[in-house]
């Protein structure tokens, strides 16, 4: 189990200044959101299928909490001029991590 205080800063590494670098000379400064690494997707079930939802949440929230990657922060230092990254403390609240919508 990881260590939910644990707050890590460290040197970006070098692929991930490159994938920086990258969206810096290809997308719009203004527009500092770039989404096109969220994977959303979409699963349909059967009639005779069932998801419990409240379980499917859990994993995910699992799944997050255990892979640093997934709650990572990459910060460019205008000061020191250092990419850094920074593993974001988890809370227990994962409210705004996903959305569900059951039609």
């Amino acid at each position: 189990m990881i260590n939910k205080t644990l707050t890590v800063l460290a040197p970006a590494s070098f692929a991930q200044a490159r994938i920086w670098l990258d969206e810096r000379i290809r997308f719009d400064p203004d527009k500092p959101q770039v989404a096109i690494y969220n994977m959303p997707f979409v699963y349909r079930l059967q009639s005779d299928h069932t998801l419990l939802v409240k379980q499917l949440h859990q994993a995910l929230q699992l799944t997050v909490d255990k892979h640093l990657s997934l709650h990572t922060s990459l910060i460019f230092d205008t000061e020191t001029n250092l990419f850094m990254q920074r593993v974001i403390e988890q809370k227990d609240n994962y409210a705004d991590i996903f959305s569900m919508v059951e039609t």
